[in-house]
């Protein structure tokens, strides 16, 4: 679940600041931080499509956090105006939650456009075209940084990142994965076919965390993209066929192609 749909986060990080108990201040400012990576995508896209300039301001914290909270009526109108006053004057800026969300979003945004640098002249020397021709197109769902050329998107991840895309995609479907498929990489005997069943029987969300913990889930994706390449895990609109191909170091993955 996205941590910025939890109304836990939003209470956390938007509760007056003398008001939180003794010890949440630093899991508060961890919260900010996490939430800034979930939130600030949108953002980070407009910097590297050039709509909006490279600098985190403290206004993020108002249409990622606050407007959300606002809307989910954790905060009053009144509350979440207040906010709004604050982060103008920049009174807010004292708050270690703002500052450590405003500081990663500056991070985040940072190191997107270092990769957007990187992986577009990759991907120009891939197709073998002139500098600018390749324009970006979205961050993908995982985090990856996705171009478009001729009507096709194309992705450039590094194989750790792509093989940590398959293990995060391979997590979710732990739960409907034959349980004798997934036994030989657990060190569970052969007789506990009926434990992961059992599991299995739980709540997808449920079934997905005890199944992580119990099996080779990086031996696991590495068995599955031996036999199926990366192409399977990157989903694509339409009828596209998705594929995928190596380039030196990179894995670069192709949607949009033709049957």
């Amino acid at each position: 679940m996205c941590i910025l749909c939890e109304r836990s986060t939003l209470e956390i990080l938007t509760t007056p600041l003398d008001s939180l108990p003794p010890g949440s201040v630093a899991q508060a400012i961890r919260t900010a931080r996490d939430a800034a990576a979930a939130g600030v995508l949108d953002f980070a896209e407009s910097v590297l499509r050039e709509e909006a300039a490279p600098v985190a301001e403290l206004d993020l914290y108002d249409e990622i956090v606050v407007s959300r909270a606002r809307d989910e009526g954790v905060l009053s109108r009144s509350e979440a105006s207040g906010w709004v006053a604050r982060l103008r004057t920049d009174v807010a800026a004292q708050d270690p939650r703002v500052q450590a969300f405003v500081s990663s979003c500056a991070e985040i945004v940072d190191e997107y456009r270092m990769l957007f640098t990187e992986r577009r002249q990759t991907l120009e020397r891939f197709l073998e075209v002139r500098p600018g021709t390749v324009q970006f197109a979205s961050i993908g769902q995982d985090g990856e940084l996705w171009f478009e050329h001729r009507g096709e998107l194309l992705a450039v991840l590094a194989e750790d990142e792509a093989l940590e895309i398959v293990e995060r995609e391979l997590n979710l479907t732990l739960h409907s994965t034959p349980p004798e498929s997934l036994l030989r990489y657990t060190t569970l005997p052969d007789t506990a076919l009926e434990v992961l069943a059992g599991i299995q029987a739980k709540p997808a969300e449920v079934a997905n965390t005890i199944l992580a913990g119990l099996i080779d889930l990086g031996a696991l994706a590495e068995d599955r993209v031996r036999s199926e390449g990366y192409a399977p895990f990157f989903r694509a609109e339409g009828e596209h066929l998705v594929e995928d191909l190596r380039f030196g170091e990179w894995v670069i993955i192709r949607s949009g192609v033709d049957e």
